[in-house]
């Protein structure tokens, strides 16, 4: 099986120059948890994910400290962090060192790809631009639920 039989062809996608709060909207409001970023070309240049975000309202020195159970419970680190999306950039936030598949390479692949490099989602290209999108729910979707209703006789949903 190959990415091209279970990806998303019809991708939601961000421009560099998009806001923070811009992308941060459109994840919320269609349930995805990234977003590739393209160039007017449809090129991808990275990918802006939940992850990205909290990254990006997470003080470093939070992240840093690991247990912050000795904060108060009133701390609010994200207040101040929060102001800067609204014209912060998607290209200052996005990972930019972005892992792309083909829409031949093998599902098992893919896979094992986001097993190692602990991902959760590869942009799909054709000659470089962007022509869907292939997640773990996906591979589980398909190969996991499908599989196992299969394997028991039963319909999938």
């Amino acid at each position: 099986m190959q990415v091209k039989d279970i990806m998303t062809k019809e991708v939601l996608t961000v421009h560099p120059r998009d806001t923070v709060w811009r992308a941060a909207q459109l994840m919320a409001e269609s349930d995805h948890g990234g977003l590739p970023v393209v160039d007017e070309g449809n090129r991808v240049l990275g990918i802006i994910t939940e992850t990205d975000l909290l990254h990006f309202t997470l003080p470093k020195y939070i992240e840093d400290l690991g247990d912050v159970g000795f904060l108060p419970e009133d701390f609010e680190p994200f207040e101040r962090r929060m102001e800067w999306s609204v014209e912060a950039r998607v290209s200052e936030v996005m990972t930019k060192n972005v892992i792309t598949v083909t829409e031949e390479t093998s599902v098992v692949q893919v896979a094992t790809l986001m097993l190692s490099r602990r991902v959760h989602r590869f942009p799909v290209v054709r000659e470089g631009r962007l022509v869907g999108i292939v997640s773990r729910g996906d591979i589980v979707d398909e190969i996991v639920y499908q599989g196992l209703a299969e394997l028991l006789g039963l319909e999938a949903s």
